[in-house]
């Protein structure tokens, strides 16, 4: 039995490169790349580089979730509020937290950038920024699945708002 040889398209595999450093779409997308920025694991004189790349992709997330709230949450909550102004609290509630969720964005901007120029002055030395790493990591994680959340919750409740039984009102 001899080793099996595959012959590789180097268009193809140019054309995978391509798309997977493309810049992402969809909020999720850009919530999955600041995910995994922030998954990787720290390699050794490279800590610049890794603040670098969660800086970047939670500059994304940001954009992204501003344009969300822009293009998405504003019409569905007034469409909720239409369909079923009983909800009128929900709708506060969503429009709340898309303003807390906008000022966390805001903080773990600042936190990623002041992280960047800290590794680039330690260098050698990039140990003593550690716990600040780490800590970067935590809240960015939950950032992330607040976000997420925040994204089920509006469904939800649209889908609630839509489809919801009344009792003998409908």
């Amino acid at each position: 039995m001899g080793i099996a040889f595959y012959q590789v398209d180097s268009r193809t595999v140019g054309r995978k490169a391509m798309e997977t450093n493309s810049s992402p779409k969809t909020l999720e997308e850009v919530l999955g790349r600041f995910e995994r920025a922030l998954d990787t694991p720290v390699i050794s004189g490279e800590l610049p580089q890794w603040c670098e790349n969660a800086e970047r992709a939670c500059n994304e997330v940001e954009k992204q979730f501003h344009k969300a709230v822009r293009e998405n949450h504003t019409p569905l909550l007034e469409e909720i509020y239409a369909a079923d102004p009983e909800l009128a609290t929900r709708v506060e509630q969503i429009r709340k937290t898309d303003g807390e969720l906008v000022q966390r964005l805001a903080q773990m901007q600042e936190v990623l950038h002041g992280l960047t120029d800290a590794a680039t002055v330690v260098e050698r030395d990039e140990v003593r920024l550690d716990d600040q790493v780490e800590d970067a990591i935590q809240a960015g994680l939950e950032l992330v699945m607040a976000v997420r959340r925040q994204e089920v919750t509006l469904t939800t409740w649209h889908g609630e708002a839509l489809e919801r039984d009344r009792g003998p009102v409908d």
